[in-house]
């Protein structure tokens, strides 16, 4: 069995449907405990414990018809009870007879509370359903990613389509379709764009993110940061992800006489952290604009790292699992080899293009 996790305890929430109402089920109703077939002194299980598990049955049964929200509530629960339980044939005896649901009911629930959570705001915004996050449990961030940006954009991909994602390798995202006019036209055209542009931005954040981290780390170790090494690195990188990030937020405006054509693409915000990482990534997109190398540190570390991990979010977390496997590799190198990482496999020239040929 996994061991417990350490997470906040379910227990408010058991109590808030026990007290309370529910928007899917009307007031809750606390069970008894007279009809549960389960023999807790079989498994040896607690009297504490029994406690525990009769609270979380309260609450998962209480809570009916299961929004987004509820259904990363209920794996919570679940995830608790499991780490209580001897082992697996005691955690799906008790799951059948106390949830009334399969080994496979409570494997989707729990996989949704420890695969998904750091996307959590963005599934329960949307009211992403069960049916679709449960497809997505083995699913890497990027195909996740890739299926809320879809969500966001207003057109949600079908269960089968995020299936084939996950399973079968293919390519499905938002149809990119180049004959289509008027306003569903243009909807779909940048709901393609951001389904295809925003994994391409934090896969290129991560990227430049995981590198400088890693020589922080180094600096630490009392290692000197050799600036042109490290601008060979980052510098291409950081103009790439720029002018990604200017491709998906930019907007048109007209600057002049409309007759004349005086229109210019701007940012949507001119203020805040937008601004703060667009003008960073200019001055990283240029060694010139460096600062000099003994405070190259302190520039790294207080200003660059903070904006990537902002922009990141919950997927920074691949960022430095990126970076302590390269450190890793580094360690098992001879002395005397050359030490300095390969070039990120992102080219200097960074271009807009139109997201279908066909239309454009």
């Amino acid at each position: 069995m996994p061991k417990a996790d350490n997470t906040a305890d379910v227990a408010v929430a058991v109590k808030r449907r026990q007290s309370g109402t529910t928007a899917s089920s009307g007031p809750a109703q606390p069970l008894q405990s007279e009809g549960l077939a389960f023999d807790y002194d079989e498994f040896n299980v607690t009297v504490a414990d029994r406690e525990v598990l009769e609270e979380v049955r309260t609450f998962f049964v209480s809570v009916g018809r299961k929004r987004t929200d509820e259904i990363f509530e209920c794996g919570q629960a679940l995830a608790k009870v499991e780490a209580r339980l001897p082992d697996q044939k005691a955690f799906d005896a008790w799951a059948r007879k106390a949830c009334r649901i399969t080994r496979r009911g409570a494997a989707n629930y729990i996989g949704v509370y420890r695969n998904l959570t750091p996307f959590r705001d963005r599934f329960v915004s949307q009211s992403v359903p069960g049916s679709a996050m449960y497809k997505l449990i083995s699913a890497e961030p990027s195909v996740i990613d890739t299926v809320l940006s879809s969500y966001e954009s207003g057109k949600p991909l079908t269960v089968n389509d995020i299936g084939r994602m996950v399973f079968g390798g293919g390519d499905i995202t938002v149809k990119n379709d180049g004959d289509l006019g008027g306003r569903e036209g243009l909807r779909r055209l940048i709901a393609y764009k951001t389904a295809v542009g925003v994994p391409e931005v934090m896969d290129t954040a991560v990227d430049i993110l995981s590198v400088i981290i890693e020589a922080l780390e180094r600096h630490r170790g009392g290692k000197k940061i050799v600036k042109d090494a490290l601008s060979k690195e980052i510098v291409g990188p950081s103009r790439v992800l720029r002018q990604q990030i200017e491709w998906l937020t930019w907007i048109g405006t007209v600057s002049g006489p409309i007759e004349k054509g005086a229109a210019s693409l701007k940012p949507r915000s001119e203020g805040g952290r937008w601004a703060a990482l667009r003008f960073t990534l200019y001055k990283m997109g240029g060694i010139e604009g460096w600062p000099k190398a003994s405070e190259l540190a302190d520039w790294l570390s207080q200003e660059v790292l903070p904006l990537l991990e902002w922009l990141l979010g919950s997927e920074a977390e691949r960022a430095r699992s990126k970076a302590e496997i390269s450190a890793k590799r580094r360690g098992a190198k001879p002395k005397g080899e050359n030490l300095t990482p390969k070039v990120l496999g992102v080219t200097t020239q960074a271009n807009l293009e139109p997201t279908t040929q066909a239309a454009w």
